[in-house]
């Protein structure tokens, strides 16, 4: 479930113009630039803070499951408990 800032965000994320991603995945919002992604912590239009980036606990809990994985790795080859935001 995507918890965000307001309707604005929400309109924004369902825009393919704005650079903007939810990674489910990681429960995180991102900026897409170039090349690369920079994460926020804050709704660009309300200011309301977002739930805190997984990223680190998600990669910590697949190594202590014995999975080497890393940002490459294809979201398929991952356990399914790994595979979206539940």
């Amino acid at each position: 479930m995507r918890k965000h800032g307001c309707e604005q965000m929400d309109f924004q994320l369902k825009d393919t113009r704005v650079p903007l991603e939810y990674l489910p995945k990681f429960r995180e919002y991102v900026i897409v630039l170039s090349q690369s992604l920079q994460g926020i912590e804050y709704c660009p239009w309300c200011g309301q803070k977002l739930p805190k980036s997984l990223r680190d606990e998600y990669f910590d809990e697949l190594d202590a499951l014995g999975f080497n994985a890393n940002i490459l790795t294809p979201i398929e080859k991952f356990p399914v408990d790994f595979q979206n935001d539940a």
